[in-house]
């Protein structure tokens, strides 16, 4: 065996073959443990993936639903004492900078003093 067979060999199985593999493997865990769609959408994909690897967890992880957390404006927000003297720092060092008016930093210092 020449060190040519043996570079190719080894470039075919790091490059190529694991991050397949990898590929394929995070499809089908990601189809198990997402809650996000019916059994029987997920058998299909589990269907393909096995039947068509590769091309079929490409297909999967291109077409899923995004997992992104939306944030809602309206949800209560949890301050911590810490939380509120930073954000009042911050208040404050724009106010300094000008970028703040009086009557905004005042707005802010009373959302942070007595929040309702």
């Amino acid at each position: 065996m020449n060190i040519s067979h043996i570079f190719w060999q080894s470039f075919w199985i790091l490059l190529v073959w694991v991050p397949l593999v990898l590929l394929w493997a995070i499809a089908l865990f990601d189809i198990f443990f997402r809650n996000t769609e019916p059994g029987i959408k997920k058998l299909g994909w589990v269907v393909l993936v096995l039947v068509i690897p590769y091309v079929g967890a490409i297909i999967y992880l291109l077409r899923r639903e995004s997992s992104r957390v939306e944030h809602h404006d309206d949800a209560p927000v949890r301050s911590t004492p810490e939380a509120a003297v930073d954000a009042l720092q911050r208040a404050s060092a724009l106010h300094d900078a000008g970028k703040l008016s009086d009557t905004e930093f005042a707005e802010v210092k009373r959302s942070l003093v007595h929040p309702s």
